[in-house]
């Protein structure tokens, strides 16, 4: 599979668009918005952290942004997601929040649905992004996406912690600016997420690569994600992951406080990797920067983010 290619636009921006996005076009040029103008995303998955990728990218002038989720709103969300409140409680995440949604942007075509992922037609879109999915969800939506040359995304937070994954094929083109200022052409080359979590961790290793390793491995052993009340189990898992165990900070402590936290979300967590993720997605779609290659972990308690490539 190959990246999916650069749009050439084949329409031009109406003197309202202009304005509306007149600090946008002296940031990335007209050429950047018209193709994002073209676009076509899915968020699965409308966590408070996907909430954050969803203004961005409709703020951004994205041609149409369907939000779909089948969860229904508990009171977990309300703390940290823009776009519900109490009246969202027991209803469909994605239906509750098309109201504040379409107040941001009223020239970005917008659909809401709580279909399943597994209705969805990825060649409908050039981008899918997924958050508060199972891996072994996320690994079938990629390899998926894979087939109808999709962008796949994954944004994703709990607790202090945070990642991004992304997925650009086997050879994603793209156009950046060197230090003097001339337009470079390179390409980068992708691996899916199955094989992204197959990689070997070191003691330099970022900790929470092998933790989501461990997450992983539990995934496929108990069907659910990790809690306070299995902890157990969940620390057994890691035990039994020997290489990942080599990770300097990776410790039976560092993966109670992941337990405890995980499904948790923070609001400053969830708009620090939620604008990022929302950056690399509008960054592959306007093809003018250099992308992340392929994770992005960020970590609240020591303050700051790291950019690492992994694959097996």
């Amino acid at each position: 599979m190959s990246g999916a290619p650069v749009k050439k636009s084949t329409s031009t921006l109406t003197p309202e668009e202009a304005a509306l996005y007149d600090r946008q076009l002296r940031l990335w040029g007209v050429d950047a918005q018209q193709r994002l103008r073209e676009s076509r995303v899915l968020l699965f998955g409308f966590t408070a952290t996907m909430g954050e990728v969803c203004k961005n990218l409709v703020l951004s002038g994205v041609n149409t942004v369907t939000i779909a989720d089948t969860q229904v709103c508990s009171a977990r969300d309300l703390g940290s997601h823009l776009f519900l409140d109490e009246s969202s409680l027991g209803k469909n995440r994605a239906l509750a929040s098309k109201a504040r949604v379409s107040l941001l942007n009223p020239h970005v075509k917008l659909v809401f649905s709580d279909s399943p992922i597994e209705s969805v037609d990825y060649s409908l879109y050039d981008v899918v992004v997924l958050s508060g999915q199972s891996f072994s969800t996320s690994i079938k939506v990629n390899q998926r996406a894979r087939e109808t040359n999709t962008l796949f995304f994954i944004v994703d937070s709990f607790g202090y912690f945070g990642y991004t994954f992304q997925d650009l094929g086997d050879n994603f083109s793209y156009t950046a600016k060197s230090p003097e200022g001339e337009s470079v052409a390179g390409s980068l080359t992708y691996v899916s997420l199955e094989n992204a979590m197959q990689g070997k961790s070191g003691r330099r290793t970022h900790v929470l690569y092998p933790t989501l390793q461990v997450v992983y491995e539990y995934e496929k052993r108990y069907n659910a994600g990790p809690d306070q009340e299995n902890l157990d189990q969940f620390l057994a898992t890691k035990a039994d992951l020997a290489e990942a165990s080599k990770t300097r900070g990776f410790t039976d402590e560092f993966l109670t406080m992941v337990a405890q936290s995980w499904g948790t979300e923070l609001a400053p967590v969830c708009a620090i990797v939620g604008g990022t993720g929302a950056q690399e997605i509008l960054k592959v779609m306007c093809a003018n920067d250099i992308p992340f290659s392929n994770f992005f972990f960020y970590d609240g308690l020591g303050g700051g983010g790291s950019v690492v490539l992994m694959s097996s």
